[in-house]
């Protein structure tokens, strides 16, 4: 059995609305609450099309390159980490105390050419990394979550390469 298109259950959703439609139009008396059913089932039905438009609407949008998911909005906290070779880096100048999280509040979000983007932040504190985030480091020098960013310095720590 092939999988329905998005199209193919927009259309499905609308025929069910329009036949629990129709059937809530017969006027028996000892129905009423079937009727009832169908016309809740029949608004059910248009609702779900509806959000499926929606979702069509968002992925052409997606594949014309047009929408760009974010893992951050302005105002979010990121946590930031050298990079293994800053890290590296760090340690042979004897500035083991740089190799630590930075925590950085973003306050723009640019867009690039190319479905790129970058964020900026603010410092922390004036040892603070670039306060630049480039959309291709995200979960690799910086993150949204303290616990994230944790995880890959001790990482970087028991990296012997």
């Amino acid at each position: 059995m092939e999988e329905m298109t998005l199209e193919e259950a927009i259309i499905h959703a609308r025929e069910v609305a329009k036949t629990k439609r129709a059937e809530a139009t017969y006027n028996f008396e000892k129905l009423e609450n079937y009727y009832n059913w169908c016309s809740k089932c029949a608004n059910e039905h248009e609702q779900l099309a509806l959000w499926l438009e929606e979702l069509k609407h968002y992925k052409e949008m997606k594949s014309q390159n047009l929408l760009i998911e974010l893992p951050c909005s302005i105002g979010t906290d990121v946590y930031k980490i050298p990079s293994k070779a800053n890290y590296d880096l760090n340690i042979l100048n004897g500035r083991k105390e740089f190799n630590r999280i930075y925590h950085q509040k973003v306050y723009n979000i640019v867009f690039t050419t190319l479905n790129r983007w970058y964020v900026l932040c603010d410092k922390d504190s004036i040892d603070a990394p670039s306060d630049v985030c480039v959309d291709t480091e995200y979960g690799k020098t910086w993150f949204t979550s303290r616990e994230e960013a944790e995880k890959k310095l001790e990482e970087m720590g028991n990296d012997k390469t």
